[in-house]
């Protein structure tokens, strides 16, 4: 998203600038008010659209984005706090300009001057959008509450959904604010057409939210192939488009049919062209995951995708360590399958170590497959057992001086140790990390 910031915001800045250079505002309390408040609305208003259209998951997210889009969903929630914070700045424009000299301001006439209807409707809608921002805003802090209560884990998952669905019903309504308490001038000139193209894409954006239709351009009915339950976990593969596109190390989102809950996301662990099959390794942690295990052969599941870009890079400066944190297997169990197919065609073998952390090697399902699949690749498959706590992890083991690549796919906890590691050793080669 830092590209489309640089873009979105140098734009505004120089816009603004632009209006002010036609339209000097008076240097004064009134008129730097104004200006605070034009800036800081914008800011949060912007940020806000942002966070809606990542949400949306539109087919070129990733493309205009210029980053995966689990990358990005990391960015929406600094979007939100990001405009929450922009919010507080703008509803607090009254407190930075206290000690400046208040003006005296002319008085209207008797009656105000309306010459057609469209001029009395423009009119009063100004305290009309000014009393809507106020009550909305009044509503949101409700709704950020919720969202700092999930945050924090206080919060179940079904019922911060729905909470957190709100924030696209809130910004069709606030619209009137975001347009109508700027100044004629201001629509008029570039700042004020930024803004309304902003409006207008963030409109779409909650309105295929509110219809429940994020990522409706990738989406497309699957059918259950089979599904095998083993600890807590289970193997999904389904008949899906998705097994001609998928690349090693994206993932899909699944829905049920008349789902009330967004679409969850899953990496595609295996894919079969030939057979037209994508398979996925689901822990089952909570109702939802536990419907999706029950589900029947030949019953219907929405899929979405593919996504991400989480995808084996086979040249580097140096060996590799691939790191994974229980579930976190999944991505590299479709590399392990990449690279055992670029060996069999090319006789080459990837300079790489797989180590995978889990609880208890005895109950993993799929260590035999990642044992079958490391042998196949020519790629040595380390299993470390750390009980409850991945965090047990040794990253000087795992991350020797000389690593040309890192390659992470775990908790953002399990990551960041990595990280630290790696930063130890100078930053050598690169570092990518996938929450897991």
């Amino acid at each position: 998203m830092l590209r489309i910031n640089l873009v979105l915001f140098g734009l505004t800045a120089l816009f603004w600038l632009a209006g002010v250079f036609f339209f000097p505002f008076e240097l004064n309390s009134r008129g730097i008010q104004h200006q605070i408040f034009l800036l800081t609305g914008l800011a949060a208003w912007f940020l806000w659209a942002e966070a809606l259209v990542i949400a949306a998951r539109p087919r070129w997210i990733e493309r205009v984005g210029g980053e995966p889009l689990d990358r990005l969903m990391g960015a929406h929630r600094k979007l939100g706090w990001g405009m929450a914070a922009a919010s507080l700045l703008h509803v607090a424009a009254p407190v930075f300009v206290a000690f400046l000299p208040v003006e005296q301001v002319s008085g209207m006439a008797e009656r105000p001057v309306m010459g057609s209807l469209a001029e009395a409707v423009w009119i009063w809608l100004h305290p009309l959008g000014a009393l809507t921002g106020i009550l909305l805003t009044l509503y949101l802090i409700r709704v950020i509450w919720r969202d700092a209560r999930r945050a924090s884990g206080k919060l179940d998952w079904t019922r911060w959904e729905k909470s957190h669905r709100a924030w696209a019903w809130v910004y069709l309504f606030f619209i009137l604010h975001a347009l109508r308490l700027m100044k004629e001038t201001e629509l008029a000139m570039p700042l004020g057409w930024l803004n309304v193209a902003v409006t207008l894409l963030g409109a779409w954006a909650a309105v295929s939210i509110i219809r429940r239709r994020p990522g409706s351009a990738l989406r497309a009915m699957g059918e259950v192939v089979s599904v095998q339950r083993s600890e807590g976990e289970f193997v999904l593969v389904a008949k899906s488009a998705l097994a001609r596109s998928v690349r090693p190390g994206e993932f899909a989102y699944l829905s049920l049919p008349r789902d009330r809950e967004d679409p969850h996301p899953f990496t595609v662990v295996a894919a079969d062209p030939g057979k037209g099959t994508v398979s996925f390794w689901i822990k089952e942690a909570g109702d939802w995951t536990r419907a999706l295990a029950a589900r029947k052969p030949g019953s219907e599941l929405e899929i979405e995708g593919p996504w991400g870009s989480f995808l084996p890079v086979w040249e580097a400066g140096g060996p590799q360590s691939w790191i994974a944190g229980g579930l976190g297997l999944a991505p590299f169990i479709a590399w392990l399958e990449a690279a055992a197919a670029r060996r069999r065609s090319t006789g080459e073998a990837p300079r790489a170590t797989l180590w995978w952390f889990v609880r208890h090697a005895g109950r993993e399902p799929f260590l035999p497959e990642a044992k079958r699949l490391a042998e196949a690749a020519g790629i040595e498959l380390r299993v470390f057992e750390t009980g409850d706590d991945h965090r047990r992890a040794d990253p000087a083991l795992v991350i020797p001086p000389g690593t040309g690549r890192v390659e992470v796919c775990g908790s953002r906890a399990f990551a960041l140790a990595f990280r630290r590691r790696w930063k130890e050793l100078g930053g050598q080669g690169a570092f990518r990390s996938e929450a897991c």
